[in-house]
C-alpha cells in the first residue's frame, strides 16, 4: 500500500445548482424529533441538467485520462 498510495488520485466533480419546480425544501412536523419537525428534500434534476452534468464530467474523465488518470 506504500508504494500505491503516491499513484492515487482523488477528484471530486462538483456541478452548479440551479432551482427548479423538481428541488424543494420544507420543514414538515415529526413527533419523534426534539424539535417537533423535520425536514423533507425533494432533488430531481431534469432532463437538460442532466445532459450538462454527464457531458461535463466525460470532459473531466477525458482530460484526467489524457494525464494518465483512469477511473
Amino acid at each position: 500500500m506504500q508504494r500505491l498510495l503516491p499513484a492515487i488520485v482523488l477528484v471530486t466533480i462538483n456541478h452548479p445548482d440551479h432551482a427548479s419546480p423538481l428541488k424543494r425544501l420544507r420543514r414538515v412536523a415529526d413527533a419523534a424529533s426534539p424539535t417537533g419537525d423535520a425536514l423533507a428534500v425533494e432533488y430531481t434534476l431534469g432532463a437538460e441538467e442532466t445532459r450538462d452534468n454527464d457531458r461535463c464530467e466525460r470532459r473531466i474523465l477525458a482530460a484526467l485520462g489524457s494525464l494518465g488518470c483512469h477511473a
